[in-house]
């Protein structure tokens, strides 16, 4: 039933170089399927946060908002990282669970554009109000102790290979981190 279901990975034309509908657009169809809620997760910014918010409610849809995360310069890391985690560059997606979430949010991404600061030191710093969602098991070690249950092992549809999928799972599993299944919706 698609009312139980939340789009947890939308990404609208805010979403500079890869969304291509107009929030009003996503928000329109999330309607006519019986959607509650969307959660607006754009890249590296919340540039659609208030017009959204406010679009939202217009058509019964709860906004969730966030942003999926990519780190601008990977190799600035502060933190000691494994040989897979230096393969893997840190993409995640953080949704804002708590008002002190917002500020935490607003100061990664000003500090991830403005200083091109380390994605993974900025997550552990400014953790506080944020729930993530992470794709890949190689960040479960450092995350997991600064976000405990807010932290979610992100199986993305359509995504990766079965492989790639068994792994995550049975990693999550062995570390009791729960499971989200998203699709990306562009």
């Amino acid at each position: 039933m698609p009312a139980r279901l939340v789009a947890l990975h939308v990404h609208s034309w805010h979403s500079l170089l890869e969304g291509v509908d107009s929030p009003r657009r996503l928000l329109e169809a999330a309607a006519q399927r019986g959607y509650l809620a969307l959660a607006f997760t754009d890249t590296n910014n919340l540039y659609g946060l208030l017009a959204i918010h406010d679009l939202a409610w217009q058509y019964g849809v709860r906004p969730i908002f966030g942003a999926c995360l990519r780190s601008l310069n990977p190799t600035r890391q502060r933190r000691a990282l494994s040989a897979d985690q230096r393969k893997s560059a840190l993409r995640c997606t953080v949704l804002i669970s708590e008002p002190i979430g917002y500020s935490n949010l607003c100061t990664i991404l000003s500090r991830l554009h403005l200083y091109q600061a380390p994605l993974l030191d900025l997550l552990c710093e400014y953790s506080d109000g944020l729930q993530v969602l992470v794709d890949s098991p190689h960040w479960f070690e450092v995350l997991q102790p600064v976000f405990g249950e807010r932290l979610w092992a992100e199986l993305i549809r359509p995504g990766r290979s079965v492989k790639q999928e068994r792994i995550l799972l049975e990693a999550a599993a062995q570390r009791r981190i729960r499971v989200v299944a998203s699709w990306a919706v562009d």
